[in-house]
């Protein structure tokens, strides 16, 4: 069944048409919903403990920016902001919202299921009139095992699944209605209503609500599903309850935490030099990223730590990574300055060690297929390896003899 996503919640957009094949209605509705979702940075045993520290620190009042703007104080644009969300169907999930980059006219949001599982990382687009579900980089079918944090608007990454869906849009009034028709499917929302407040984790708010209609006319699937979405004023999306066609089941989801000042926290293996500097130590640790902060200068200071008295730093301090994203192909393209290659100065088994190590932490970080790896935009060449500029690295080929410990 083909089915077009929307953004922070899965079950906006499910298509129905499954009214005919109700038996197994709930299993495949709870596999959607998890199928929409991002990975976020936990352990499984540690969902219940940060679910309810969050909500506990959510339960006095807290002060949220004040947005003027007539479309963005209904969906505004958080910075450093962990947002929860429960949402109620066989098996009740969690979902975690974090802003990664917000720029004056988009934002990239990192969706994830706290139980460690899929994860996409969306894209929305706002003009003086709309703001838009673009789509998103990173399919959660694929997504397992993946952490990105590249601002992919400017990076050679393009969504792999487009939408372009208006999700609210000017005037706020009731009766405001726009169409966005999408292959089989006829979606119409509409302005419901207006000038209500309800209780939110972060107190009382003025709301108002959304109702979006999904027409499936694709045999055999034909059907209607209706979603209705709460917007809070300076806020966000409070609280929304898709309906999947006449007899089906009724998904509820709503905030149910909300944790200001906090940065994304990022796992990351770092393939440290052992002290002989022909061998790695493994380290596992953790990259903090708050808003708008660029992966890679966390990732630079993180591999210039001399991490214990076995372990010794991969970059010497002068170096810089100038650019590093993965692009559509699963590759990573990393371009350090020219003091990596000016600083490796040593016997061929160590220079080796050092380059390998960089290339696997990068390998690691992304769980990417390959890396790119250049100096100043050109080749690598140091007193003993030469690495061409458009040299593709796998994995199979970083040396055997540089032994993991």
């Amino acid at each position: 069944m083909k089915r077009l996503t929307y953004g922070l919640f899965a079950s906006s957009l499910l298509l129905i048409g499954c009214d005919s094949q109700q038996s197994n209605n709930d299993d495949q509705v709870v596999h959607q919903l998890n199928n929409e979702t991002e990975e976020i940075v936990m352990d499984s045993e540690d969902v219940g403990e940060t679910v309810d520290k969050i909500i506990e620190e959510s339960d006095e009042e807290q002060e949220v920016t004040k947005n003027d703007n007539e479309l963005t104080q209904w969906f505004p644009k958080h910075k450093d902001t962990r947002i929860i969300y429960e949402t109620q169907a066989a098996i009740n999930t969690f979902y975690e919202v974090y802003p990664q980059f917000v720029r004056d006219n988009y934002m990239q949001l990192k969706r994830a299921n706290t139980d460690g599982g899929e994860v996409s990382y969306e894209l929305y687009e706002f003009t003086d009139t709309e703001i838009i579900y673009a789509g998103q980089y990173l399919n959660p079918a694929s997504s397992v095992g993946k952490i990105f944090r590249d601002d992919f608007k400017n990076t050679a990454k393009t969504l792999d699944e487009e939408v372009n869906q208006v999700i609210l849009k000017t005037p706020i009034e009731v009766g405001n209605r726009w169409e966005h028709n999408h292959e089989h499917l006829e979606i119409y929302s509409e302005i419901t209503d207006t000038g209500f407040f309800f209780e939110t984790p972060l107190g009382k708010v003025e709301g108002i609500e959304v109702t979006t209609t999904t027409v499936n006319n694709e045999p055999p699937y034909e059907g209607k599903s209706q979603t209705y979405r709460y917007f809070g004023k300076d806020v966000g999306i409070v609280k929304e309850t898709s309906l999947m066609g006449p007899g089906g089941p009724e998904i509820p989801t709503k905030l149910i935490g909300f944790e200001q000042d906090v940065p994304e926290e990022i796992p990351i293996t770092i393939y440290a030099l052992g002290m002989d500097k022909r061998s790695h130590n493994k380290k596992n640790s953790k990259l903090f990223l708050n808003t708008n902060d660029p992966m890679r200068m966390a990732l630079e200071d993180a591999l210039k730590e001399t991490l214990s008295n076995d372990m010794h730093h991969l970059l010497t301090e002068n170096v810089i990574i100038n650019y590093m994203y993965i692009d559509n192909q699963d590759i990573v393209h990393v371009d350090l300055s020219k003091e990596f290659s000016d600083d490796m100065i040593a016997a061929r088994d160590q220079e080796s060690a050092t380059l390998y190590g960089v290339i696997r932490t990068v390998l690691q970080l992304y769980n990417a297929k390959a890396v790119n790896l250049t100096v100043e935009g050109d080749s690598f060449q140091s007193s003993h390896i030469h690495i061409p500029k458009n040299k593709i690295i796998y994995p199979e080929d970083i040396p055997e003899f540089i032994q993991i410990n």
